[in-house]
């Protein structure tokens, strides 16, 4: 990585720290699922039924993210981490699932608006070349944070409860508090907005306006697709190892972290053809790569050459790696394409629509796998049926924003 790379991560340290923990608490819900089915007795239909009602707290995410925009990103960011830590801790102590379900809920809504805040903050804050590098530190450094709990699983799996120290040691981050606080400035962006007056006028309804009408929702309702496709073929990967191929925790971990170190290449490789190629192509390819992919993933056979282990981990390495790529030039996207006083609340109703698309995924799942002959079809026939009409959609409602200044691509000076 190039030194002008390395100083581009050092300015926008405190904003991928907060995103990596808030990607750990996010990565640990699924990570744990094959342990709460086993503490309390779910099968493959109530523990996939129980992730879509935890789902709903991704629309709580969009509340702190009209914040962001009101308010200042930093004011949100560091309300979103504060109620994260303190509902994580309190997920660990949870007596049953209804208690347990309904601090995840919360929890997701508050670990969503950091996700959402600080993509939307790195945009804002790196030099205006450098937004597809910026926002591959954002995916490197939270796939750093989401690699943590597959880490951490196997050296708890062996204990009865272990898995709630995955959400206590989350309780360790008050320590990092004090100094959060003071490192996490204001963006420039936002000030000069607020000083104008623009944040104070800008509404909601202004986003689907002429101006910005076609952009909105042609993204959010590709937005809505496209992530049930891709939840659905991430977030089973684990418990389909352990739960259904029989895997001890460690190697399903083992093929997790290892594919995944690989995929962390999909980073700078998405900045890079963001940059040069374009973000419209970046998001196509790299998420049909990581679709197709993950399906694959869950019809590795046994008699793979080398290995069922060693099939996994290639094609989840190829997962990876387009999921990446993808998700560079997707946050690019999201967080250009819209002016500064509304820039947060658009990436909140984009989270909105990821909540409703992992709804719908969780549940179409839950009573997929029951018609279909198991959960890995349910996955194939759902990702599919939502990833392909997703991609037109797309191309219809999204402009290139390769070599456009912030300003530009958001048509800021228009709207103001």
């Amino acid at each position: 990585m190039s030194n002008d790379a390395w100083s581009v991560g050092r300015s926008i340290a405190p904003l991928l720290g907060l995103n990596a923990f808030a990607i750990y608490l996010t990565t640990t819900q699924a990570v744990v699922s094959p342990f709460l089915a086993e503490a309390w007795g779910l099968d493959d239909s109530e523990i996939t039924f129980l992730a879509g009602i935890i789902s709903l707290g991704l629309i709580g995410t969009l509340a702190l993210t009209r914040m962001a925009d009101r308010r200042g990103r930093r004011r949100s960011l560091l309300l979103g981490f504060l109620c994260a830590m303190g509902l994580s801790v309190a997920s660990g102590l949870a007596p049953g699932v209804a208690s347990y379900a309904a601090l995840q809920l919360l929890l997701l809504a508050a670990a969503g608006a950091v996700q959402v805040g600080t993509a939307v903050a790195v945009a804002e804050e790196v030099s205006e070349d450098a937004r597809p590098v910026g926002q591959s530190w954002w995916g490197l450094t939270g796939a750093l944070g989401g690699g943590v709990p597959f880490l951490v699983a196997p050296a708890l799996a062996g204990f009865a409860g272990g898995w709630r120290w995955m959400w206590l040691m989350a309780g360790a981050m008050l320590l990092f508090g004090p100094k959060i606080r003071r490192s996490l400035g204001e963006t420039s962006r936002f000030t000069r907005a607020e000083r104008s007056g623009a944040t104070e006028r800008a509404q909601i309804r202004d986003l689907f306006g002429e101006r910005y009408g076609r952009r909105t929702v042609g993204l959010l309702l590709a937005g809505t697709l496209r992530p049930i496709s891709i939840i659905a073929t991430f977030t089973w990967s684990y418990y389909h190892m352990v739960q259904t191929l029989g895997f001890s925790a460690g190697t399903a971990s083992g093929i997790v972290i290892g594919a995944g170190a690989v995929g962390l290449l999909g980073n700078p490789l998405g900045a890079r053809l963001a940059a040069t190629w374009g973000r419209r192509p970046t998001v196509v390819v790299g998420a049909s790569v990581a679709v197709l992919s993950g399906i694959a993933f869950y019809f590795v056979p046994t008699d793979f050459p080398g290995g069922q282990v060693v099939g996994l981990m290639a094609v989840f390495c190829v997962n990876q790696i387009g999921g990446n790529a993808f998700g560079v030039a997707d946050r690019c996207i999201d967080t250009e394409l819209f002016p500064t006083a509304l820039r947060a609340t658009y990436a909140g109703m984009a989270r909105l629509c990821a909540a409703i698309a992992t709804v719908v995924c969780q549940f179409s799942l839950s009573g997929l796998t029951g018609i279909v002959g198991g959960l890995p079809e349910a996955i194939a026939v759902l990702s599919l049926a939502t990833f392909l009409p997703s991609i037109p959609i797309f191309l219809w409602a999204a402009p290139e924003t390769r070599g456009l200044s912030l300003d530009e691509a958001a048509m800021e000076d228009v709207a103001a």
